[in-house]
């Protein structure tokens, strides 16, 4: 179903299918990292949960800033220069606040490893590690 709702909102399925690559290596990965720390199997889903879910957001958000910055620019195919333009200005706006915003959700993630369970620790742990790629220590 989300393959689907991809499609149709990037309007192209190499835009869709980044996004499920990008959340089936992030899953890859803390599964790999289970091998070396103790992590609820929970915690490995619901890192694929939100992994997926904020890699859809994020890039829907710039794909979409992108799209209104070539309209404004009135870009033809082929146009290189008013793509080179419209990129620079989608990173320059979109990619600071998607940025921002992924450094507040890793900011939150790590504030319940203070806490003192066991659960909520492998949850935190789980998740931050799969969004920061593993710089937190367990």
């Amino acid at each position: 179903m989300t393959i689907i709702i991809l499609v149709i909102a990037f309007r192209q399925s190499g835009g869709a299918g980044l996004s499920l690559t990008m959340a089936a290596a992030g899953r890859r990965g803390s599964t790999v990292h289970t091998k070396f720390t103790p992590v609820s199997i929970w915690a490995l889903n619901f890192a694929l949960m939100f992994a997926l879910a904020l890699g859809i957001d994020y890039a829907l958000f710039l794909v979409m800033r992108f799209r209104s910055a070539l309209e404004r620019r009135n870009a033809q195919p082929g146009d290189r220069e008013a793509i080179v333009a419209a990129v620079a200005e989608t990173v320059d706006t979109a990619g600071k606040a998607v940025a921002f915003s992924a450094l507040t959700v890793l900011a939150s993630l790590a504030a319940i490893l203070i806490v003192p369970s066991p659960a909520f620790r492998s949850m935190a742990f789980g998740s931050c590690c799969r969004s920061s790629r593993c710089w937190l220590p367990p």
